[in-house]
Protein backbone atom coordinates (compact mmCIF):
# COMPACT_ATOMS: atom_id res chain seq x y z
CA UNK A 1 0.00 0.00 0.00
CA UNK A 2 1.22 3.47 -0.77
CA UNK A 3 -0.23 6.93 -0.53
CA UNK A 4 0.92 10.52 -0.72
CA UNK A 5 -0.34 13.13 1.70
CA UNK A 6 -0.81 16.83 1.08
CA UNK A 7 0.40 19.59 3.30
CA UNK A 8 -2.11 21.28 5.57
CA UNK A 9 -2.65 24.77 4.05
CA UNK A 10 -2.98 26.18 7.56
CA UNK A 11 0.69 25.47 8.19
CA UNK A 12 2.90 28.50 7.67
CA UNK A 13 4.14 28.62 4.08
CA UNK A 14 7.33 30.32 5.21
CA UNK A 15 8.58 27.09 6.78
CA UNK A 16 11.10 25.12 4.77
CA UNK A 17 9.61 21.68 4.20
CA UNK A 18 10.93 18.26 3.36
CA UNK A 19 8.96 15.22 2.28
CA UNK A 20 8.95 12.37 4.80
CA UNK A 21 8.54 8.77 3.64
CA UNK A 22 6.80 6.69 6.31
CA UNK A 23 7.39 2.93 6.20
CA UNK A 24 5.46 0.48 8.40
CA UNK A 25 3.80 -2.87 7.74
CA UNK A 26 0.68 -1.90 9.72
CA UNK A 27 -1.82 0.25 7.80
CA UNK A 28 -3.33 1.73 10.97
CA UNK A 29 0.09 2.87 12.20
CA UNK A 30 0.83 4.38 8.79
CA UNK A 31 -2.38 6.37 8.83
CA UNK A 32 -1.74 7.65 12.36
CA UNK A 33 1.87 8.65 11.60
CA UNK A 34 0.88 10.31 8.32
CA UNK A 35 -1.66 12.46 10.14
CA UNK A 36 0.86 13.31 12.87
CA UNK A 37 3.67 14.28 10.49
CA UNK A 38 1.42 16.36 8.24
CA UNK A 39 0.06 18.24 11.24
CA UNK A 40 3.68 19.19 11.92
CA UNK A 41 3.80 20.75 8.47
CA UNK A 42 5.60 18.11 6.43
CA UNK A 43 4.27 16.40 3.28
CA UNK A 44 4.42 12.61 3.36
CA UNK A 45 4.69 9.46 1.29
CA UNK A 46 3.52 6.25 2.96
CA UNK A 47 4.13 2.62 2.10
CA UNK A 48 4.11 -0.83 3.68
CA UNK A 49 6.80 -2.12 1.29
CA UNK A 50 10.52 -1.44 1.93
CA UNK A 51 11.34 -1.86 -1.77
CA UNK A 52 8.81 0.82 -2.66
CA UNK A 53 10.33 3.15 -0.07
CA UNK A 54 13.71 2.55 -1.69
CA UNK A 55 12.19 3.46 -5.06
CA UNK A 56 10.97 6.77 -3.60
CA UNK A 57 14.48 7.47 -2.32
CA UNK A 58 16.16 6.54 -5.60
CA UNK A 59 13.74 8.80 -7.47
CA UNK A 60 14.61 11.70 -5.15
CA UNK A 61 11.06 12.04 -3.82
CA UNK A 62 12.13 12.14 -0.17
CA UNK A 63 15.19 12.87 1.95
CA UNK A 64 13.90 11.60 5.29
CA UNK A 65 12.43 8.17 6.10
CA UNK A 66 10.52 7.19 9.22
CA UNK A 67 10.75 3.39 9.31
CA UNK A 68 9.65 0.55 11.56
CA UNK A 69 12.27 -1.98 12.69
CA UNK A 70 10.22 -5.19 12.64
CA UNK A 71 8.82 -5.82 9.17
CA UNK A 72 8.23 -9.16 7.43
CA UNK A 73 9.74 -8.17 4.08
CA UNK A 74 12.94 -6.54 5.36
CA UNK A 75 14.41 -5.78 8.76
CA UNK A 76 14.64 -2.07 9.55
CA UNK A 77 18.41 -2.21 10.03
CA UNK A 78 18.82 -3.97 6.68
CA UNK A 79 16.64 -1.28 5.12
CA UNK A 80 18.83 1.40 6.74
CA UNK A 81 21.91 -0.20 5.22
CA UNK A 82 20.33 -0.27 1.76
CA UNK A 83 19.35 3.40 2.03
CA UNK A 84 22.82 4.55 3.08
CA UNK A 85 24.45 2.47 0.34
CA UNK A 86 22.36 4.30 -2.23
CA UNK A 87 22.58 7.80 -0.74
CA UNK A 88 24.37 8.65 2.53
CA UNK A 89 22.60 12.03 2.42
CA UNK A 90 19.22 10.47 3.23
CA UNK A 91 18.27 10.42 6.91
CA UNK A 92 16.48 7.44 8.46
CA UNK A 93 14.61 7.59 11.77
CA UNK A 94 13.86 4.10 13.08
CA UNK A 95 10.91 3.10 15.29
CA UNK A 96 10.42 0.03 17.46
CA UNK A 97 7.93 -1.40 19.92
CA UNK A 98 10.75 -3.19 21.74
CA UNK A 99 13.08 -0.38 22.74
CA UNK A 100 16.36 -0.95 24.55
CA UNK A 101 19.39 1.23 25.09
CA UNK A 102 21.65 -1.32 23.40
CA UNK A 103 19.46 -1.52 20.30
CA UNK A 104 19.27 2.28 20.12
CA UNK A 105 23.06 2.58 20.33
CA UNK A 106 23.47 -0.06 17.62
CA UNK A 107 20.98 1.67 15.31
CA UNK A 108 22.66 5.06 15.66
CA UNK A 109 26.09 3.46 15.24
CA UNK A 110 24.92 1.98 11.95
CA UNK A 111 23.73 5.34 10.66
CA UNK A 112 20.20 6.00 11.94
CA UNK A 113 19.43 9.63 12.70
CA UNK A 114 17.39 8.60 15.75
CA UNK A 115 15.77 5.54 17.29
CA UNK A 116 12.26 6.07 18.65
CA UNK A 117 10.04 3.94 20.87
CA UNK A 118 6.45 3.21 19.82
CA UNK A 119 4.08 4.86 20.39
CA UNK A 120 6.20 7.67 19.01
CA UNK A 121 6.80 10.70 21.20
CA UNK A 122 5.34 13.54 19.11
CA UNK A 123 7.59 16.20 20.62
CA UNK A 124 10.74 14.21 19.93
CA UNK A 125 9.65 13.37 16.39
CA UNK A 126 8.85 17.02 15.69
CA UNK A 127 12.24 18.05 17.07
CA UNK A 128 13.95 15.58 14.73
CA UNK A 129 12.03 16.75 11.67
CA UNK A 130 12.53 20.43 12.48
CA UNK A 131 16.28 19.86 12.89
CA UNK A 132 16.47 18.08 9.55
CA UNK A 133 14.36 20.75 7.87
CA UNK A 134 16.74 23.43 9.12
CA UNK A 135 19.74 21.34 8.03
CA UNK A 136 18.43 20.99 4.47
CA UNK A 137 17.48 24.67 4.43
CA UNK A 138 21.01 25.67 5.43
CA UNK A 139 22.49 23.43 2.76
CA UNK A 140 20.21 24.96 0.14
CA UNK A 141 21.14 28.50 1.20
CA UNK A 142 24.84 27.62 1.07
CA UNK A 143 24.41 26.10 -2.41
CA UNK A 144 22.54 29.19 -3.63
CA UNK A 145 25.21 31.45 -2.15
CA UNK A 146 27.97 29.44 -3.82
CA UNK A 147 26.16 29.70 -7.16
CA UNK A 148 25.92 33.48 -6.80
CA UNK A 149 29.56 33.77 -5.78
CA UNK A 150 30.89 31.45 -8.48
CA UNK A 151 31.25 34.21 -11.12
CA UNK A 152 33.38 36.17 -8.64
CA UNK A 153 35.48 33.09 -7.91
CA UNK A 154 36.13 32.34 -11.59
CA UNK A 155 39.06 34.24 -13.04
CA UNK A 156 39.48 33.71 -16.78
CA UNK A 157 38.94 29.97 -16.50
CA UNK A 158 40.61 29.60 -13.09
CA UNK A 159 38.33 28.83 -10.15
CA UNK A 160 39.59 29.55 -6.64
CA UNK A 161 38.22 30.90 -3.39
CA UNK A 162 41.13 30.65 -0.96
CA UNK A 163 42.68 33.95 0.23
CA UNK A 164 45.93 33.04 -1.53
CA UNK A 165 44.21 32.52 -4.90
CA UNK A 166 42.15 35.70 -4.56
CA UNK A 167 45.41 37.58 -3.93
CA UNK A 168 46.91 36.04 -7.08
CA UNK A 169 43.86 37.16 -9.08
CA UNK A 170 44.21 40.71 -7.72
CA UNK A 171 47.93 40.91 -8.54
CA UNK A 172 47.31 39.55 -12.04
CA UNK A 173 44.74 42.30 -12.69
CA UNK A 174 47.24 44.95 -11.61
CA UNK A 175 50.08 43.54 -13.72
CA UNK A 176 47.96 43.12 -16.85
CA UNK A 177 47.15 46.83 -17.06
CA UNK A 178 50.80 47.72 -17.54
CA UNK A 179 51.69 44.96 -20.03
CA UNK A 180 55.01 44.21 -18.37
CA UNK A 181 57.16 41.17 -17.67
CA UNK A 182 56.00 39.07 -14.73
CA UNK A 183 57.72 36.16 -13.03
CA UNK A 184 55.35 33.42 -11.86
CA UNK A 185 56.93 30.81 -9.62
CA UNK A 186 55.62 27.64 -8.03
CA UNK A 187 55.74 23.85 -8.22
CA UNK A 188 54.81 22.06 -11.43
CA UNK A 189 51.07 21.75 -11.90
CA UNK A 190 50.03 24.75 -9.80
CA UNK A 191 48.63 26.68 -12.77
CA UNK A 192 51.36 29.20 -13.60
CA UNK A 193 50.61 29.00 -17.31
CA UNK A 194 46.89 29.54 -16.65
CA UNK A 195 47.68 32.71 -14.71
CA UNK A 196 49.97 33.86 -17.53
CA UNK A 197 47.14 33.33 -20.02
CA UNK A 198 44.78 35.28 -17.77
CA UNK A 199 47.22 38.19 -17.63
CA UNK A 200 47.44 38.15 -21.43
CA UNK A 201 43.64 38.12 -21.79
CA UNK A 202 43.39 41.26 -19.64
CA UNK A 203 46.33 43.05 -21.24
CA UNK A 204 46.20 45.74 -23.97
CA UNK A 205 47.52 43.16 -26.48
CA UNK A 206 44.90 40.52 -25.77
CA UNK A 207 44.03 40.43 -29.48
CA UNK A 208 47.48 38.98 -30.27
CA UNK A 209 48.26 35.28 -30.07
CA UNK A 210 49.53 33.97 -26.75
CA UNK A 211 52.57 31.72 -27.17
CA UNK A 212 54.12 29.27 -24.73
CA UNK A 213 57.80 28.37 -24.81
CA UNK A 214 58.95 25.28 -22.90
CA UNK A 215 62.48 26.12 -21.76
CA UNK A 216 63.27 22.47 -21.09
CA UNK A 217 62.96 21.87 -24.86
CA UNK A 218 65.71 24.37 -25.69
CA UNK A 219 69.25 23.23 -26.52
CA UNK A 220 72.45 25.24 -26.73
CA UNK A 221 72.44 25.25 -30.54
CA UNK A 222 69.14 27.13 -30.91
CA UNK A 223 69.33 29.58 -28.01
CA UNK A 224 70.01 32.48 -30.37
CA UNK A 225 66.64 31.87 -31.97
CA UNK A 226 64.93 33.58 -29.09
CA UNK A 227 66.76 36.89 -29.32
CA UNK A 228 68.74 38.02 -32.36
CA UNK A 229 70.72 40.72 -30.54
CA UNK A 230 72.71 38.09 -28.64
CA UNK A 231 74.31 36.73 -31.81
CA UNK A 232 75.64 38.31 -35.03
CA UNK A 233 74.44 35.25 -36.95
CA UNK A 234 70.90 34.97 -38.35
CA UNK A 235 68.67 33.36 -35.72
CA UNK A 236 68.03 29.64 -35.93
CA UNK A 237 64.31 28.92 -35.55
CA UNK A 238 63.71 26.53 -32.65
CA UNK A 239 60.76 25.40 -30.57
CA UNK A 240 58.14 27.51 -28.85
CA UNK A 241 58.58 31.27 -28.92
CA UNK A 242 61.43 31.16 -31.41
CA UNK A 243 58.87 30.92 -34.22
CA UNK A 244 56.54 33.52 -32.76
CA UNK A 245 56.21 37.11 -34.06
CA UNK A 246 57.94 39.61 -31.80
CA UNK A 247 54.71 41.36 -30.82
CA UNK A 248 53.09 38.17 -29.51
CA UNK A 249 53.14 37.73 -25.72
CA UNK A 250 55.18 34.75 -24.53
CA UNK A 251 55.07 32.50 -21.50
CA UNK A 252 58.31 30.75 -20.63
CA UNK A 253 57.68 27.52 -18.74
CA UNK A 254 60.10 25.26 -16.85
CA UNK A 255 62.74 28.00 -16.86
CA UNK A 256 64.70 26.15 -14.16
CA UNK A 257 65.51 23.53 -16.84
CA UNK A 258 66.72 26.13 -19.33
CA UNK A 259 70.31 25.45 -20.53
CA UNK A 260 72.71 27.87 -18.85
CA UNK A 261 73.92 29.25 -22.20
CA UNK A 262 70.32 30.11 -23.15
CA UNK A 263 69.44 32.03 -20.00
CA UNK A 264 70.80 35.46 -21.05
CA UNK A 265 68.66 35.39 -24.19
CA UNK A 266 65.50 33.66 -23.16
CA UNK A 267 65.09 33.08 -19.47
CA UNK A 268 66.54 36.24 -18.05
Amino acid sequence: MTSAGTRDPAVSASRDTLTVCILDDEAAVLEMLQSTVEQMGYPTLTTTAPEEALEHIQAGRCRVVLSDIKMPAMDGLAFLERVLEHDPGVYVILMTGFYSVDSAIEAVRRGAYDYLCKPVDRARLKKNLDELSELFSQRRRIRELEERLLPDLEFHGIVGKSPAMLEVFDLARKVAKHYTNALLTGPTGTGKELVAQAIHQMSPVAQNRFAVCNCSALVDTNCSATSAEHSPEPPIRGPGCSNTPAEAPCSWTKSERCPRRCRPSSCG
